[in-house]
């Protein structure tokens, strides 16, 4: 009797998750199925924006399946460009419960089998900006008398 007050009280309470904590940090999912985490600031960018597809399409390539999550802090505009550019490239993607409000990520691509990743950041698939060339600045004679 009391197994059976106690199975009506953990339903009553919500569904019985492993690592709760985890799962609300990282969109619902775990840690180490993460193959890529946006933090929110970097995805209202529109440098990470316009690299997205790209690195989606390669990451689909080497992951499957894989999945796209989407934070509901990110503006209405963003939640749809990247809800579209989930269903254009055929990743399922989702748009988390507001449960999910304080993680520090606006987008985890997952998928659902564990991977162990070491580095997960959005850097790391980025491609490298180049760095502008510094402007030719013309010595005076006396900073070429007294060099540095």
């Amino acid at each position: 009797m009391a197994n059976l007050e106690k199975t009506l009280m953990e339903k009553a309470a919500g569904s019985n998750r492993l690592d709760p904590d985890q799962q609300r940090k990282y969109l619902e999912t775990f840690q180490e199925r993460v193959i890529c985490d946006i933090p929110v600031a970097e995805a209202k960018e529109p440098t990470v924006k316009q690299a997205l597809p790209k690195i989606l399409s390669s990451l689909k390539v080497h992951y499957s399946p894989l999945y796209l999550k989407i934070s509901p802090v990110l503006p209405n505009d963003l939640q749809l460009a990247y809800l579209k550019m989930g269903k254009d490239l055929n990743i399922p993607t989702t748009i988390v419960s507001d449960e999910c409000s304080r993680s520090p990520f606006g987008l985890i691509v997952h998928t659902d089998h564990a991977l162990e990743l070491e580095n997960t950041s959005i850097q790391t698939y980025l491609p490298e900006q180049k760095e502008e060339a510094p402007i030719n600045t013309k010595k005076g004679f006396f900073r070429r008398l007294f060099k540095n």
